[in-house]
């Protein structure tokens, strides 16, 4: 069983974040370090400094907006939207090295706004500050305003990214996933072409609610099911090279079938066959209770697994 992570992006970027914000807070550091000079001369006190950095961590471009930069700070609050519909156009998501740029991207951004609103702030100290343009502090403030509201939204995340961040709970599908795997699901997977058997799938099951589960497909509609730890398909014994081997400590489990998986459902198991909750206790999955496919690892506590494509 999976557990759903809350916002798709954030925690798909959680654990790269601490090298980001060490980044940052060696760039802002350079920045304030080499204003000191200035700050000494005028005895001007910090606070335009630090109301650069504190709204551009908030969101890349405000700190621009502070400055009085207001076309430069829209150009950032609008790189940020502009970084995730091209991600979303051409699914960059959809592969560990996708991933691996778009977080690359979304640092780089963060970085550059962060030094350059500090720089800014540190080199007009002691120059009176200039109008704020209404027209444009309006546009600027309702950027932030959309970005901050649809970059927490699920929708944002599945409908334009067209994928999802989930984390295992269980090891049901070991040796593939284990538990603690962090995994990414395209969601997007499943609405030009049908599911196929020995895909790795994301799904809901009928009364427990939006808890994701995380099962291979065996078999789907009209095929004829049966077995136990290996299984027949039409009476053929599937090819399953993802198993275990046997461990002859546990016990076997006990065989199923012939079952006819109906039209437009599938049958799913947990590739550790002896120790998964499955189609063979909670019956058949609808196409409709499907959330995506499983495509790769974005952390494991194996490092060596990161960025595994799920097969």
């Amino acid at each position: 069983m999976l557990n759903v992570e809350s916002r798709i992006i954030s925690d798909a970027m959680r654990d790269k974040q601490s090298e980001g914000s060490k980044l940052a807070a060696i760039s802002v550091y350079c920045a304030v370090t080499f204003h000191h000079s200035i700050r000494t001369r005028h005895g001007e006190p910090m606070k335009r400094i630090l109301g650069a950095v504190v709204l551009s961590i908030i969101q890349p471009g405000l700190g621009q907006v502070l400055n009085r930069q207001m076309r430069k700070g829209i150009g950032f609050l609008t790189l940020s939207p502009l970084l995730v519909l091209s991600a979303g156009l051409t699914r960059l998501l959809h592969t560990a090295i996708g991933l691996a740029v778009f977080v690359v991207l979304g640092v780089t951004m963060f970085v550059w706004a962060l030094v350059d609103a500090v720089y800014v702030a540190g080199k007009r100290r002691g120059q009176p500050p200039a109008k704020f343009n209404r027209w444009s502090l309006t546009l600027a403030l309702l950027l932030a305003l959309i970005n901050s509201i649809a970059g927490g939204t699920r929708f944002y995340i599945s409908r334009i990214l067209h994928v999802g961040a989930y984390v295992m709970a269980s090891s049901s599908m070991s040796p593939t996933l284990r538990a603690g795997d962090r995994i990414v699901v395209d969601t997007s997977a499943y609405s030009t072409e049908p599911p196929k058997r020995g895909d790795v799938v994301a799904f809901v099951r009928p009364g427990s609610g939006e808890t994701i589960w995380a099962k291979r497909i065996v078999a789907v509609g009209g095929d004829v099911i049966e077995g136990a730890d290996n299984v027949k398909v039409n009476g053929q014994l599937a090819k399953e090279p993802y198993l275990p081997p046997p461990d002859d400590s546990e016990a076997p489990t006990d065989p199923f079938g012939p079952l006819i998986v109906p039209p437009n459902a599938y049958f799913v198991m947990g590739d550790d066959r002896r120790n998964s909750n499955d189609s063979r206790e909670f019956g058949f999955i609808e196409r409709s209770q499907l959330r995506g496919k499983i495509l790769y690892l974005y952390w494991s506590g194996d490092r060596s697994r990161i960025g595994k494509t799920i097969r």
